[in-house]
């Protein structure tokens, strides 16, 4: 059962604490090092469980419909499916469960693909096992999005952030597009109010009237949008 439907209350009706409810992870490669390093990395960490295992890309949607973890770590490139219908196929069998992407690869276009089937991070194998907490604890923290460090920086061939020049993106104002941008970067309402001098009620109230505007269902659909349009390097 995911932990987003344990009724979080104990015997006496108080509620439980969130860090007493185990994080539930599935990890998905298939390289047998990566898989044994990331599993003894969560394991060793107090809250977090590895709850299943998979190393081809049929198998891992099989033990995530199953399992129905709040977190599926994933290889790209692992072997029957693609990783593309791996992701598709968990959006639809687990929708509750965020997906962390792990490549070899840092193709502009493998990433944007992936956020807008709905993975929640990116991260490059290369950083991965050191470092994969960091992404770990971000999604689990309710965060909407990660991308990895590296990517996150790597400028565009010209050095600058692409812009769509045309489609909804025209329809922003440069102060809606500085708000998307600075969400999507990974920034809280509060940071974002900081940032621009302003209330965390002004930015609710733009953040509310953007997604409207651009008729955005979730703030993770506003975050897809940013990427696939641009204001975003991923």
């Amino acid at each position: 059962m995911n932990s987003a439907d344990i009724h979080k209350k104990n015997s006496n009706g108080s509620p439980v604490a969130k860090s007493s409810i185990p994080y539930r992870v599935v990890i998905a490669d298939d390289f047998p090092v990566t898989l044994r390093e990331v599993r003894a990395i969560l394991n060793s960490q107090p809250g977090i469980v590895v709850c299943g295992e998979a190393t081809a890309g049929r198998q891992s949607v099989e033990v995530v419909r199953r399992e129905k973890p709040d977190l599926a770590i994933l290889d790209l490139g692992m072997p029957d499916i693609s990783g593309f219908e791996v992701i598709r196929l968990i959006r639809h069998l687990a929708p509750n469960t965020k997906m962390l992407v792990l490549t070899m690869h840092d193709d502009e276009d493998m990433i944007r693909q992936s956020f807008n089937l709905g993975a929640h991070g990116f991260v490059l194998k290369s950083e991965a096992i050191p470092d994969v907490l960091e992404p770990v604890e971000h999604l689990r923290n309710d965060g909407a999005f990660f991308i990895s460090k590296i990517l996150r920086s790597r400028p565009t061939q010209d050095g600058h952030l692409p812009e769509a020049q045309c489609g909804p993106n025209r329809r922003l104002t440069e102060r809606e597009r500085d708000i998307v941008r600075q969400l999507a970067s990974g920034k809280t309402n509060k940071e974002v109010a900081a940032s621009l001098q302003i209330s965390v009620r002004t930015v609710e109230s733009h953040r509310s009237h953007i997604m409207r505007k651009l008729k955005l269902e979730n703030y993770s659909r506003l975050i897809r949008f940013a990427i696939r349009n641009g204001l975003v390097n991923p």
